[in-house]
């Protein structure tokens, strides 16, 4: 399951005003347009890169409804995910800078009569940097067990849960990403400021950009994402108060474009930015990046959320926002796809061509291979080619591209067969191995 309102470092409002709606001409360009072409039967979704106030490339494709066909577009809501970290971030920054919160301030300060384990120790600087220690309560519970996602969700039920997590290490003795450290921040923020978390994004974020389709979900409002397996799939919608500050905020390729060059630009302060992108770890607070060694400003993030999968990305100026709402293609491979070509690399366009096997065909094909100690247990399902024994949270179904040579585009694993079918080249991601049939 799978972020001061004027300070001294001010920018004009016309640097976060609406882009430029005329293309820059630019041949790299074209190239992406190959490449989502190639991509579209199994991608839904919106992408938009911008340099300054000028766009230099919009996309979108695919539903926002399957069911009523209705086309996305650059103004279709989606579910940003984990980027909604960096507006908690930001949220928390402004109350240290309004003397609402200081970075230093114990988690037991806001929750005295909850069992948070080493609340004593854990400070704000420590959930904003991922250095708490604290179980994430949806990928560190192994067995746990996940209905309550669905229903709605007060702030009394979720500590209860979080005070039976335990803890992965002493505080900012490491770095490990953690949900949980950010629903408490968000929590810690309605009580400094009594006002609710929709109410601080809405009066500090989105009204001094103009935002007005970004903002904290609510439980009463739905949006749809898809998933693809064969054809789309509607996917199963979570409850936003489950996720509140940490994965509850929608908005719009145009909207979060915008967000992100405020951001990076310095329109909240230059304080605010220096710390939000002083990185520890390769995560500063809310952002993810690397220190700067030319003084240019540089960071991302990343969410995935239901079937919704987003990528925020600042990089001196240029802005890249890829939201999707449904994907039957690796999403890390997508990007790479757009990095590269925005680099103006040399790249090798995918083909979406596939041959149907009947079950007699997959079946010389399935078996326990081994890798060292490794296993591969490949089946037959009667229609695809399968393994559970990657450790994923479904099973994983391979597409035949060509005889002997097996893909599966959402997890990025190719699969070639040696002539005799006793031994697998597999590649999954940038690993490759050589597995070999047990006998």
């Amino acid at each position: 399951m799978a972020a001061a309102l004027c300070g001294q470092m001010f920018i004009s409002c016309s640097k976060t005003g609406p882009v430029s709606t005329e293309p820059i001409k630019d041949s790299t360009m074209t190239n992406l347009d190959i490449y989502f072409d190639s991509i579209a039967p199994r991608c839904m979704g919106s992408i938009l890169i911008t340099q300054g106030d000028s766009m230099i490339y919009e996309r979108s494709m695919g539903y926002a409804d399957i069911e009523t066909q209705a086309p996305i577009t650059d103004t279709t809501l989606f579910k940003i995910g984990s980027i909604t970290k960096s507006f908690t971030a930001l949220l928390s920054l402004k109350a240290v800078e309004a003397g609402k919160l200081s970075l230093d301030d114990k988690l037991s300060k806001f929750f005295p009569n909850v069992n948070i384990p080493n609340a004593d120790s854990i400070t704000i600087f420590h959930l904003l940097h991922h250095r708490s220690g604290i179980q994430d309560y949806m990928n560190d519970t192994e067995g746990a067990v996940f209905e309550y996602i669905y229903q709605p969700q007060t702030k009394e039920q979720m500590l209860e849960r979080f005070s039976q997590l335990k803890t992965n290490f002493e505080p900012n003795k490491a770095f490990r990403y953690c949900n949980t450290g950010y629903v408490l921040l968000a929590y810690i923020l309605e009580q400094v400021n009594d006002k609710s978390y929709a109410e601080l994004v809405k009066e500090q974020i989105a009204e001094p950009l103009g935002l007005t389709h970004t903002f904290s979900l609510s439980d009463s409002i739905s949006t749809q994402s898809y998933r693809y397996d064969g054809k789309w799939e509607t996917g199963q919608s979570f409850q936003p108060s489950v996720f509140l500050g940490s994965a509850n905020i929608v908005s719009n390729t145009r909207e979060l474009r915008k967000y992100a060059y405020a951001l990076g630009s310095g329109f909240f302060g230059k304080e605010i930015l220096a710390q939000m992108t002083d990185f520890i770890d390769g995560y500063g607070m809310g952002l993810y990046g690397t220190p700067s060694k030319d003084g240019k400003i540089r960071f991302s993030h990343e969410g995935a959320i239901e079937g919704f999968y987003s990528c925020m990305k600042y990089d001196d100026g240029q802005v890249t926002v890829t939201l999707f709402n449904g994907t039957g293609i690796n999403n890390s491979t997508i990007q790479w796809y757009i990095s590269a070509i925005q680099k103006g690399e040399e790249v090798s366009i995918p083909s979406l061509h596939f041959i149907t096997l009947d079950s007699l065909q997959i079946n010389e094909y399935v078996g326990e291979f081994l890798c060292d100690t490794l296993p591969l247990n490949l089946t037959n399902n009667g229609k695809h080619l399968m393994t559970e024994s990657l450790g994923g949270p479904w099973p994983i179904k391979f597409e035949a591209s060509t005889k002997d040579f097996f893909r599966c585009l959402q997890f990025d694993i190719d699969m070639t067969y040696n002539a005799t079918r006793d031994s697998i080249r597999f590649r999954m991601g940038g690993d490759n191995m050589v597995f070999v049939k047990k006998k």
